[in-house]
């Protein structure tokens, strides 16, 4: 049960991200596209593409360690 709940988290956290990290995120982790595949998807730089993933990570990483203020 433990890992449903971690899985429920996760997607929580997923869902809070700005749309632009919350895009790359899933189409990088959810739906397995490739990192070189999702410039090209989104119609952004390899560059951007990178640092909205690194923000992205760091974001979900950040909400995933906050204490739970949901009950």
């Amino acid at each position: 049960m433990i890992a449903l709940s971690e899985l429920v988290d996760l997607f929580d956290a997923i869902s809070r991200l700005p749309d632009d990290q919350m895009d790359v995120a899933v189409l990088h982790y959810l739906c397995g596209i490739p990192d070189q595949r999702i410039p090209h998807v989104l119609g952004l730089s390899p560059a951007i593409a990178h640092a909205v993933d690194h923000h992205a990570r760091a974001t979900v990483e950040a909400l995933l360690d906050a204490p739970d203020t949901r009950e």
